[in-house]
């Protein structure tokens, strides 16, 4: 019997990523290495909706955060987006962070879709990256 119910995806440590590490390579690619213009433009069409939306969001959490990097995880059907602090909230704890953007990625997503024009908007996954 299937339920209809979407799991909830527990936090891991591989959601919070540290600059330096040399897992954090930064660039979406395709079938032999090489990037598709069109998944490009897509990632940077989120990136400038995530960075607009969180700017006024009412969560000072969430008003905290830069959209740094949007990249296909592993197509465009997932989007892995990639966040950092400012540095006025440095402080803040990472799993805070995730804890925040996980509660609001269904109106982040509602967002992303308006401003793009796909069948299905991508569903978004979060990493913060610290220093």
């Amino acid at each position: 019997m299937h339920s209809n119910k979407k799991q909830r995806r527990i936090l891991s440590s591989t959601d919070i990523v540290r600059l330096d590490e040399p897992s954090f390579n930064g660039r979406p690619e395709g079938i032999n290495g090489k990037t598709h213009r069109k998944a490009l433009q897509l990632c940077a069409q989120v990136m400038r909706t995530l960075n607009s939306v969180l700017v006024g969001k009412a969560d000072p959490v969430l008003r905290d955060l830069l959209v740094v990097e949007v990249v296909p995880a592993p197509d465009t059907k997932r989007l892995l987006v990639s966040v950092v602090l400012t540095p006025s909230a440095d402080e803040r704890d990472p799993v805070e962070v995730l804890s925040s953007l996980h509660h609001a990625q269904g109106h982040l997503r509602s967002e992303v879709a308006a401003e793009i024009t796909r069948k299905k908007a991508p569903e978004l996954s979060f990493r913060v990256l610290t220093a």
